[in-house]
């Protein structure tokens, strides 16, 4: 697969035009949703469907809760890359022990 990143709207329609997916960094579950219509938009227009596109946008560890992914699925997206250059190796083991109860929280099976 191809993913494309990028926010113009040049960005956009090289994605929905030429590839597999889409890639947004540091973005809420509201921006992920106006882009989503913005490439869906596009997709048609180009005569493709967005079954085979996927949206992915990376998420701070500190933000990830049960609510936020449950809100940016909601949003369109179907992935979440949980990374942050800014986070110490330190935080790392309570971030990983935070993500697995929430990925193991009923309300996302």
């Amino acid at each position: 697969p191809i993913v494309f990143g990028g926010e113009s709207e040049h960005a956009l329609r090289r994605a929905a035009r030429l590839g597999n997916g889409w890639l947004g960094t540091w973005h809420t579950p509201e921006s992920t949703r106006d882009v989503v219509a913005r490439i869906g938009s596009y997709l048609a227009e180009y005569g493709r469907g967005d079954e085979d596109f996927e949206i992915t946008v990376m998420v701070s560890p500190r933000e990830v809760t049960e609510q936020v992914v449950v809100d940016f699925y909601q949003a369109g997206a179907d992935r979440i890359c949980v990374g942050s250059p800014r986070a110490p190796l330190r935080v790392w083991p309570e971030v990983l022990e935070k993500l697995g109860t929430v990925l193991q929280s009923p309300a996302l099976r």
